[in-house]
């Protein structure tokens, strides 16, 4: 059985429909950056642009410019690199981050990111990494921003 969908078709789709289809065709972890295939993949999604502009929207301002350090530096970031975006707190910027996916996808498991141990580094200051259909997604939409 062959199906095709148009952009159209698509757009008249649930969210959470798309996301079963983008699962299908894009298995979550699918856009693995080289060198994090280690790192736990199993919830992070890979973000289409119409998912991030949703994402964005319910965002505040320092939470949208550490996206922006993503977009720009990614796909992985030291979390050091968000301290001038005005994200006061690494675990605040991530459980927001991840709370708001969760209403868009509607999984209570979705997540943005992916990172290393902490504790390994002398810090206790990781990385966040996105996939790469994620963060080719974040490109875009800053990019159609500025």
């Amino acid at each position: 059985m062959q199906v095709t969908l148009t952009l159209n078709d698509l757009n008249a789709l649930s969210d959470k429909a798309r996301q079963e289809i983008q699962e299908l065709l894009f298995p979550k972890g699918a856009g693995k950056p080289e060198g994090y295939e280690s790192y736990d993949w199993n919830n992070v999604y890979d973000l289409t642009e119409n998912q991030i502009e949703r994402l964005i929207a319910g965002l505040g301002e320092s939470s949208r410019n550490a996206l922006k350090v993503i977009a720009s530096k990614g796909p992985a970031v030291d979390a050091r690199e968000l301290d001038e975006t005005g994200v006061s707190s690494y675990g605040s910027f991530q459980s927001g981050i991840h709370r708001r996916l969760r209403k868009i996808t509607g999984d209570d498991d979705a997540c943005l990111f992916t990172f290393d141990d902490w504790s390994e580094d002398k810090d206790g200051i990781g990385h966040f990494v996105v996939s790469l259909k994620t963060l080719e997604s974040l490109k875009n939409y800053f990019k159609k921003q500025d």
